[in-house]
């Protein structure tokens, strides 16, 4: 008799991933533009419908994923420094 293993494969086709060259582009587009200070963490000044709260300290990264999906224009942000 043979036993069955486990045939759990994993849907492939996620819809919205993000994936690692989409944040790459992302990051190039963000390089390019000259009016914009990149920084490790952002204060968000206006939300608008981010899904960000006002005064939300949000990392690079998570701005990285925001901007895959919306223009950088839809949410204002200020470099935000900690020491």
């Amino acid at each position: 008799m043979h036993e069955k293993k486990n045939q759990y494969k994993p849907n492939r086709k996620i819809k919205n991933m993000i994936t690692i060259k989409t944040l790459n582009t992302v990051q190039r587009e963000l390089n390019e533009n000259k009016e914009f200070v990149q920084s490790a963490e952002y204060c968000v000044i206006e939300p608008g419908l981010s899904g960000f709260y006002q005064d939300e300290i949000i990392k690079h990264k998570h701005l990285l994923i925001y901007l895959s999906r919306e223009n950088l224009n839809s949410v204002n942000l200020l470099p935000h420094c900690s020491m």
